[in-house]
């Protein structure tokens, strides 16, 4: 693949972008204590039942799942984005192995945090569909300036 004048515009974007990301995704999840994650799953919970949601079925156990995907899909598409030679593939790859050492460290090193499999699960799954994401956004990149993939 070819680099463009405007690859090489964008490139120093994403990557501050990217860098930035990962320094808020470090200090979310490797916080000592558990009170920023549990507040925020909590007034999320509350916010959209009040804009409606079956209680039944938005549950905090849920919200927190789905908001555990919703946090690494930044990372996975800004990655992707900067790193081409990276299929979506190894995104996930990489997501899987930085999400499981993220729960390690929690249940070796931080009493207050809980490490679950559940998180390795859903971090890997917002890795993924980040990586996903990006490759699609790529694609139509290199689409649009008619260059080959």
């Amino acid at each position: 693949m070819t680099t463009t004048v405007e690859d090489a515009r964008r490139r120093p974007v994403l990557l501050t972008l990217l860098v930035v990301y990962v320094l808020f995704l470090a200090t979310v999840l490797l916080f000592p204590r558990g009170e920023l994650p549990s507040t925020s799953v909590s007034v999320l919970t509350d916010l959209v039942q009040r804009l409606g949601a079956d209680p039944v079925l938005v549950t905090s156990s849920r919200v927190e799942v789905i908001s555990n995907v919703l946090i690494m899909v930044p990372l996975a598409l800004l990655g992707r984005l900067v790193r081409r030679g990276y299929s979506w593939r190894d995104w996930t790859a990489v997501g899987f192995v930085m999400a499981t050492g993220v729960e390690l460290f929690q249940g070796l090193f931080l009493p207050d945090r809980s490490a679950s499999a559940l998180d390795v699960v859903a971090n890997t799954t917002g890795v993924a569909v980040g990586a996903v994401i990006g490759s699609l956004m790529r694609w139509f990149i290199v689409r649009r300036d008619g260059r080959s993939a």
